[in-house]
């Protein structure tokens, strides 16, 4: 059984919001829920809100949008799989949001995950948002209550947000996945940490409050970096370069690239002779000890390259870069394969301050010694 509701909004692929720099890019989100909710009175009304909250983080920043789609009232247990893509995705596709009302033993709304079309829809032309299990579809008066709205926002609203993220081409391997320990043994320790910050993480302060880490609601908002992506995919950017079949990682992704490491005294000239190593590390395994990839030592222009191994998985999705300089100490910097994607993306810099950011190479700071000290050992 199909309960519809019919837009204007369903009919096309882009519409202007009023603001000459901007242009919004409207998809329907299809919502397939068990029959006990479809018939609420109000059924339509509270899902409109659902997509109207979904629309207020989009719009900060993002020309994507949703509409209202068809409401699909199911008995049979919601999918849990989805298909590789058989087709390509024409204009304005659909989101197909598949939501039953198993919450388990929890007292909260859970779950979500992203896929292609299900089994059974393959073909269709939209992308499936499964997995997600919902307390309830929640009404104006519910939400009255701080706990109903905190379980709607947080645990419902955002689940949408993100997982639509994902179909964007954002956060393969999870932003919220960069957390790990230094295991390495090697000084200093550096733990890649997001509470209190870690050096990575307090140089990123935009990247924390993005839909695709967690965040409360009233304060999330898109990277750069994520926004650079989603306005490229709504906009039609990637369709030409064959990525319009399923998700958009095959153009968002990173691919081969070199890793470069700089070591600079504090006046910005190159330090000689120090050595770096490259233990990669993944979010997969918080407590296992970093690989070494990669040692090498700094040529006179205080350089040293390597082919990096970074990968959109939970398991080498992150660097963790220690360098040590003969009477300067020794320093470790993490950086991860978002940063190298904000470099791919062409961003500004290699990416926004603030944000992921990989401008070309990492760079380590040593003191600067006296004139004298410099000549006698020999690092320039």
């Amino acid at each position: 059984m199909i309960k519809s509701l019919v837009s204007l909004a369903l009919m096309v692929l882009c519409v202007w919001t009023g603001r000459a720099d901007a242009q919004s890019y409207v998809h329907p989100i299809d919502f397939h829920i068990p029959s006990g909710w479809c018939g609420l009175s109000d059924i339509n009304q509270r899902l409109q809100r659902y997509v109207n909250d979904v629309n207020v983080i989009y719009a900060r920043g993002t020309n994507l949008r949703f509409s209202l789609g068809q409401i699909h009232c199911r008995d049979a247990p919601m999918p849990t799989t989805t298909r590789n893509s058989t087709v390509p995705l024409v204009g304005a596709y659909t989101f197909a949001a598949f939501i039953d009302a198993n919450i388990g033993s929890r007292d909260h709304s859970h779950g979500g995950q992203s896929g292609y079309q299900i089994p059974e829809r393959e073909g269709k032309n939209e992308l499936s948002l499964l997995d997600m299990h919902w307390k309830n579809i929640y009404s104006d008066t519910d939400l009255q209550n701080s706990t109903n709205r905190y379980d709607y926002l947080q645990y419902q609203v955002l689940t949408i947000v993100h997982e639509i993220g994902h179909h964007n081409g954002l956060g393969l391997s999870e932003y919220y996945g960069l957390g790990t320990y230094d295991q390495t043994g090697v000084a200093p320790i550096e733990n890649l940490v997001t509470s209190p910050p870690s050096p990575y993480w307090a140089e990123r302060m935009l990247a924390n409050r993005d839909p695709m880490r967690a965040c409360a609601y009233d304060e999330c908002e898109f990277s750069p970096l994520s926004k650079t992506i989603i306005n490229r995919v709504a906009s039609g950017y990637y369709d030409t370069r064959g990525c319009h079949r399923g998700y958009y990682f095959p153009c968002t992704s990173v691919g081969s690239h070199t890793m470069t490491v700089r070591v600079v005294n504090a006046d910005g000239a190159a330090i000689s002779g120090c050595a770096v190593q490259a233990y990669i590390a993944g979010s997969a395994r918080p407590a296992s000890p970093a690989t070494l990839r990669f040692q090498g030592t700094t040529d006179a222009a205080g350089v040293v390259a390597f082919s990096s191994q970074l990968a959109h998985d939970s398991f080498s999705n992150v660097y963790l870069l220690k360098a040590q300089c003969p009477n300067r100490g020794q320093q470790s910097k993490w950086i991860s394969i978002f940063d190298i994607q904000a470099q791919n993306q062409g961003m500004p810099g290699g990416g926004l301050a603030g944000d992921f950011r990989y401008p070309g190479a990492v760079v380590f700071t040593m003191p600067t010694l006296p004139p004298q000290l410099d000549a006698r050992v020999g690092l320039f």
